[in-house]
């Protein structure tokens, strides 16, 4: 867990730095580690929206909520891309 926690530190300074792209890489390696991570997959989520591609972002966000439906900033982040992809009634279901 340090070590994933370590990592994270390190990709969001990436993300601060604007490089979505390596950023993206190094979570998608660390998601093959700890699939129900629900920071990876939040992150990796809200990386989709960042670079405009929704369906991404929902369909990480969607894991994220599975792996535990009661945070509610990831109900919130699902919606948000469900609203931003043009789908307010799933929007509003989150």
């Amino acid at each position: 867990m340090i070590a994933i926690a370590s990592e994270l530190n390190k990709i969001k300074a990436l993300v601060d730095a604007g490089d979505l792209v390596m950023a993206q890489t190094l979570l998608e390696s660390v998601v093959e580690i700890s699939p129900r991570n629900v920071d990876v997959l939040n992150m990796l989520g809200m990386i989709g929206l960042m670079r405009g591609d929704y369906h991404d972002a929902i369909q990480w966000l969607q894991q994220a909520v599975g792996a535990n439906s009661g945070i509610a900033s990831l109900q919130f982040n699902l919606g948000l891309a469900y609203a931003r992809a043009g789908s307010p009634g799933e929007a509003a279901a989150c």
